[in-house]
């Protein structure tokens, strides 16, 4: 693309690959980088930042999200914290109520995106059956109990194995011993 545009570039190559992955659509194996002077118009003036890393991708980036994402050790250089800003807004309000707010950006739009990909089920025939398991096993339902009552079933097992135990030859005093232990 900056070829295409008639700009010459020195790219260098990364000592390992990094594979980066957004919020939706493919990884993106990172093998090349670039350090570009980038212009930003805004209706103040120009923006001008030099000497940033760029990482090179093969391929296209979600769509929306833009061809050139800043990190945020640059944001952060250029006045953008959100702790910061968040901090201050706790400062003026303890709650702001965003129902009107429509937010149409193209990071906005990729978790739009990704949540409605996350809800769709693309399970095998096999896994279906497991479904209510994983969800007994994550998500089990709490039900009250009364302790009384459950310390109560766990002491009857304990006192049925200590009887088992004498069946199969444990001696008596050996016995006494462990159920006092277990009570």
């Amino acid at each position: 693309m900056l070829k295409d545009a008639g700009r010459d570039a020195v790219v260098t190559d990364l000592l390992t690959p990094v594979v980066v992955r957004g919020f939706v659509g493919p990884s993106h194996t990172v093998t090349q980088e670039v350090k570009l002077t980038l212009k930003f118009e805004t209706d103040v003036g120009s923006l001008v930042l030099a000497n940033v890393k760029c990482w090179l991708s093969v391929g296209n980036l979600p769509t929306g999200v833009g061809d050139i994402l800043l990190s945020r050790p640059i944001m952060h250089r250029l006045g953008y914290d959100p702790q910061s800003m968040l901090r201050e807004a706790a400062a003026v309000c303890s709650e702001y109520d965003m129902e009107d707010v429509e937010s149409t950006s193209g990071v906005v739009r990729a978790v739009m995106l990704a949540t409605k990909q996350e809800l769709v089920d693309d399970l095998a025939a096999e896994e279906e059956a497991l479904v209510p398991m994983e969800l007994a096993a994550c998500f089990p339902d709490m039900t009250p109990v009364d302790p009384a009552v459950e310390q109560a079933k766990v002491q009857a097992v304990l006192d049925a194995r200590v009887a088992e135990a004498l069946v199969a030859g444990c001696g008596a005093e050996f016995a006494l011993g462990l159920s006092k232990l277990l009570a």
